[in-house]
């Protein structure tokens, strides 16, 4: 058990630390090729690129993210934000609820249920109803009778939606108060056709596996796509958060089933 616990905590004896950084210098110059490939070019390629960009944000956050215009549109066109998801109880009233809630006034639900098996459709029908209960067409659920999966759950939610611009969320997620308002601003550039959410980690302080995703996410998520979008180079929109301009959702059949 003793030589159990000395081989794993062997990083923390200060010989071998310092025995590495001595050794660092001529590993640096050497062509040894297992040292290249797994050590140096992984840290290169994902952890140098998110660094250098937070102290860019630390000390001159408008390169990384410059200024929006303080109102894109005239108006608040209709959005809506489109939920597709599976045994979702525990989360889908608070999703609805925070979006309905966000602080956008002009805004419609959609939750397509792909044939679950708990009570997730009661539970967005009471969350619907505490909404508004004289009723209304702001939040519309639609229990599929067949599991068809996520990409076509959204179809479904897609085909539905009548808002100029149409949110995908997951059924786990929140929108933000102020929020919305936020994420519209970019669509004043008509180039614009989706726009990524910052995604954040909600319950961030309840465990060190949280705090830690937490840190996941600032880095590999949000640093790295504002890297990749100030280079014209994002690459996705994530089913988490995206906003889209619904005619060129519709217009690319929507979610590749």
């Amino acid at each position: 058990m003793t030589g159990f616990f000395r081989y794993f905590l062997g990083v923390l004896d200060p010989s071998s630390v310092f025995g590495f950084w001595r050794a660092f210098p001529e590993l640096m110059g050497s062509a040894y090729i297992p040292w290249w490939l797994l050590c140096v070019l992984p840290v290169a390629r994902w952890f140098l690129p998110d660094a250098a960009c937070w102290f860019v944000y630390l000390f001159k956050p408008t390169v990384m993210r410059p200024p929006l215009a303080p109102r894109a549109f005239h108006a608040e066109p209709l959005v809506s934000v489109v939920i597709a998801g599976r045994n979702e109880a525990a989360s889908i009233g608070e999703a609805i609820r925070a979006s309905v809630l966000c602080g956008y006034g002009n805004i419609e639900v959609i939750f397509v249920d792909d044939c679950s098996d708990d009570d997730s459709i009661a539970v967005a029908r009471r969350a619907a109803r505490r909404l508004f209960p004289h009723g209304t067409d702001r939040v519309r659920i639609f229990g599929s009778p067949r599991r068809n999966g996520k990409a076509s759950a959204l179809n479904i939610g897609i085909r539905m939606a009548r808002g100029e611009f149409i949110a995908i969320i997951d059924a786990d997620s929140a929108l933000q108060h102020g929020a919305m308002h936020h994420w519209m601003l970019p669509f004043a550039d008509p180039r614009v056709g989706a726009v990524a959410a910052n995604l954040r980690v909600r319950n961030s302080t309840a465990s060190i596996v949280t705090r830690l995703q937490e840190c996941e996410y600032a880095f590999q998520v949000t640093m790295a796509r504002l890297a990749a979008a100030r280079l014209g180079l994002l690459t996705i929109i994530p089913g988490a958060g995206g906003l889209f301009r619904a005619e060129i959702i519709r217009r690319l059949g929507g979610y590749d089933t």
